[in-house]
């Protein structure tokens, strides 16, 4: 995927029209896509259900529902609230409308019998044929319902990992990790593609064995696991219904046509074979076998890849209301928001923990993206190899630290904290007079074009604001 989407970058085209290409694009690599096209003059069309992403880098927003086109200048999360609103609205006028109605119809009835009021009768039936009445949109109110049962029985203690290695070849993944997770506990697992992620999570899952370390699963933990691949492993000539009927317990087997119903599969679509099934319908059909079982510990590993971004908030209100303990594998920013308590970085070879959600990791490194994270770690690993080993008895060494050093670093961190400010002074300027510049009778004000001079002036600002950031980030992650 990223070879792909760098030939097309590589070709700088005037426009680019992007189908999902956050899929299967690790977290640092979401984010400095996300740079590029803020930045870059090329113009983008972009289909995504990721909801981060389209809010930092849109500004326009196309909706295709039920065979209507919603088009507002608006990012995805703003687009929806004045959505939201216009529907409001228009609701509120239909029920006027209809009241108005209804009580000019009572009149009529009562003024046809009257001789007197007859012709007052006819001048209301004149104004209910000149009525247009106002149609209410439809809406799609189609939603995916998840709730994953619960086994009670949980022990404190879930998972026990010591000094955990696991190599495939020459290259080692994990290097003599360790990591506890105790009941009712939500963690996210977090990283570049690669680092060992998907590894842990099959080892704890006991997909695979360690080549060295202990994983301890408390025997009373019944696991849930969703496999990165576990839209792939399914027979594609059998049926949905046949699908689910199989991994059902017996008792389960009545209810699984509305167990499907709740994952949006109704009527002839139990019967549909699985070749001809969406990823979408497949990631649900995936979820839909999930909740078979009941669980107290769920492993998920890229669940909201192919769902859209209402059944992404579906599986997550799902996830945030499972008292169950939970590690969730993902590169979607929003879907982890809120949802865990704790953040595992994973990055050569070794993990990091942080207390929190997502943000509050990213918060805490004080840069905007993991792959900083990783340049730093990949060029302290390069010096290291590079030093010559000298065998010698270790002297006592007194440690001296530049108070210049220590100044310096601390204006960089000043510098660094004023021109993130600075760039979101900019960037909230630019969306606001983006909003202002895609109405059309903005250019009819006499002093228009002075304004388009102050929002040309803004981007070359903010552009120069993000060169400086960039170089601050290094500096900052390399000392």
């Amino acid at each position: 995927m990223r070879v792909e989407l760098a030939k097309l970058l590589l070709n700088r085209p005037d426009y680019l029209l992007l189908d999902e290409p956050t899929n299967h694009l690790d977290m640092p690599s979401i984010i400095w896509l996300e740079k590029y096209l803020k930045s870059s003059p090329t113009g983008t069309l972009v289909v995504s259900h990721d909801k981060r992403f389209l809010d930092q880098l849109t500004d326009r927003t196309i909706e295709i529902s039920l065979g209507k086109i919603y088009d507002l200048p608006l990012p995805y999360s703003k687009f929806m609230e004045e959505r939201f609103k216009l529907r409001e609205i228009q609701l509120a006028s239909f029920q006027n409308q209809q009241k108005d109605i209804e009580r000019k119809e009572r009149l009529i009835e009562r003024f046809r019998a009257k001789a007197s009021k007859a012709s007052m009768a006819k001048s209301l039936e004149k104004q209910l044929d000149k009525v247009e009445i106002i149609e209410l949109e439809e809406e799609d109110t189609s939603v995916m319902k998840v709730r994953f049962p619960v086994l009670d029985r949980a022990p404190r203690l879930m998972v026990h990992i010591h000094n955990l290695s696991k190599h495939y070849g020459h290259k080692e993944v994990l290097n003599h990790i360790h990591f506890d997770l105790e009941r009712h506990e939500k963690i996210a697992f977090v990283g570049q593609n690669g680092q060992g992620k998907t590894t842990l999570a099959k080892l704890i899952a006991g997909q695979i064995v360690a080549n060295s370390g202990k994983v301890e699963v408390n025997e009373k933990v019944m696991m849930g696991y969703y496999a990165q691949n576990q839209t792939e492993l399914f027979n594609p000539f059998k049926t949905v219904l046949q699908t689910i009927e199989e991994q059902a317990a017996p008792e389960v087997r009545p209810r699984v046509r509305a167990i499907l119903g709740s994952f949006l599969f109704t009527g002839e679509d139990a019967d549909k074979k699985i070749s001809v099934l969406s990823g979408g319908e497949r990631a649900r059909l995936a979820l839909a076998c999930m909740i078979l079982s009941q669980t107290n510990l769920l492993i998920m590993d890229e669940p909201t890849h192919h769902l859209d971004i209402q059944a992404k908030q579906r599986l997550k209100d799902a996830l945030i209301n499972y008292p169950g303990a939970l590690i969730i594998i993902s590169h979607d920013r929003d879907f982890l928001t809120k949802l865990t308590s704790r953040t595992i970085e994973f990055a050569g070879g070794t993990i990091k923990e942080y207390l929190g959600d997502i943000d509050e990791m990213l918060s805490k490194k004080g840069i905007e993206s993991l792959d900083a994270i990783a340049l730093a770690k990949t060029q302290e690993t390069s010096k290291a190899s590079k030093q010559p080993v000298v065998k010698e008895t270790p002297k006592p060494q007194m440690i001296s630290v530049s108070p210049v050093n220590i100044q310096e670093k601390k204006n960089w961190q000043k510098r660094f904290a004023q021109i993130e400010k600075e760039i979101g002074i900019c960037e909230i300027y630019i969306k606001e007079k983006e909003i202002q510049l895609a109405d059309p009778e903005f250019y009819q004000t006499p002093d228009f074009h002075v304004e388009v001079k102050k929002y040309e002036s803004r981007k070359e600002e903010l552009n120069k604001l993000m060169v400086e950031w960039e170089r601050l980030a290094d500096k900052l992650g390399n000392n």
